[in-house]
C-alpha cells in the first residue's frame, strides 16, 4: 500500500496524470488553452512506468494491495480514472489489469458520488 501511494504521490500523479489531464481536459476545457503535443509526449515514458509497475503490484488481487480496499485504491482511482478519459490513459490502461480495477471501483458509491463536473466529462 505504501509503495503504491509514493509512487502516485511522487511520480505518477504529479508528471504523468496531472501533466496528460492538464493538457488534453482542464486546459482546453477550463482555461481555453491549447494542447501542447510535445509536453504530453514527454510525460508518456513515465506513465508506462507508472502503470506498468502499479499492474505488477496489482498481481491478480481485487484490490492494489490484497484482498481488501485500502488507502491505495482510494488514492489512485481518482487521477487514474481521470487520466482514462484521454487517449493516451487509455493507451497506457487498456489491456492492463488495473482495468478491471478501475471499473471496480467506479462502481463504488463513492466514486459514483464524485463524478468529475460534466464540462470535464465531454473533454478528453
Amino acid at each position: 500500500m505504501n509503495q503504491i501511494i509514493g509512487i502516485n504521490d511522487w511520480y505518477f500523479f504529479q508528471k504523468v496524470a496531472a501533466v496528460v489531464v492538464g493538457q488534453r481536459i482542464v486546459g482546453p476545457a477550463l482555461l481555453g488553452r491549447k494542447t501542447d503535443e510535445a509536453v504530453i509526449a514527454a510525460a508518456l515514458p513515465m506513465g508506462q512506468t507508472c502503470i506498468a509497475e502499479f499492474d505488477r503490484l496489482i498481481g491478480f488481487e481485487p484490490f492494489l494491495a490484497g484482498s481488501s480496499l485500502s488507502i491505495a485504491d482510494l488514492v489512485l482511482a481518482p487521477p487514474l480514472d481521470f487520466l482514462m478519459a484521454t487517449p493516451e490513459g487509455r493507451a497506457l490502461i487498456e489491456g492492463t489489469r488495473l482495468e478491471d480495477w478501475l471499473k471496480r471501483m467506479n462502481s463504488r458509491p463513492s466514486m459514483l458520488a464524485t463524478q468529475r463536473p460534466e464540462v470535464l466529462r465531454q473533454t478528453g
